[in-house]
């Protein structure tokens, strides 16, 4: 049965993409850590000891990769589905509230902003939206 778009489900989305960008973050220092770990002249690690603890490091940041990966996948997903939603709503304005607030993640202020509109104006297209979304019964 498919779900119904509503603003739960938009805030949602906001933290998962905010959870991968940190997931992405946590990954890229990890990489890091195992690119500046000690070697001598030769290039070779100092130990066998060295030896196991990067092995060990390259199986953390593998398997975090996957993690990541597949925190991506959910995402798309998900995009695509409020992407689609939102597309569909009949008014310009509303799709480019939803937008900017949910897709990109802006503050009220900077919604009001960006679009020449009171902060109270934005709050009711944004209610009339979450409303319109609601009416769809799909996502």
């Amino acid at each position: 049965m498919p779900e119904l778009i509503a603003k739960k489900r938009l805030q949602r989305y906001k933290y998962l993409k905010r959870e991968l960008e940190n997931q992405q973050d946590r990954l890229a220092k990890m990489r890091s850590a195992l690119e500046s770990a000690p070697k001598l002249p030769d290039g070779m690690p100092r130990s066998n000891y060295a030896v196991d603890r990067m092995a060990e490091g390259v199986v953390r940041v593998n398997a975090y990769e996957r993690k990541v990966k597949a925190s991506i996948k959910r995402l798309e997903k998900e995009t695509m589905l409020i992407e689609d939603a939102i597309q569909r709503l009949k008014d310009p304005q509303e799709r480019e509230i939803l937008r900017l607030r949910y897709l990109e993640a802006l503050d009220w202020w900077e919604v009001a902003e960006k679009v020449s509109y009171s902060i109270s104006w934005i709050y009711t297209l944004h209610g009339k939206a979450l409303l319109h979304l609601k009416q769809q019964k799909t996502c």
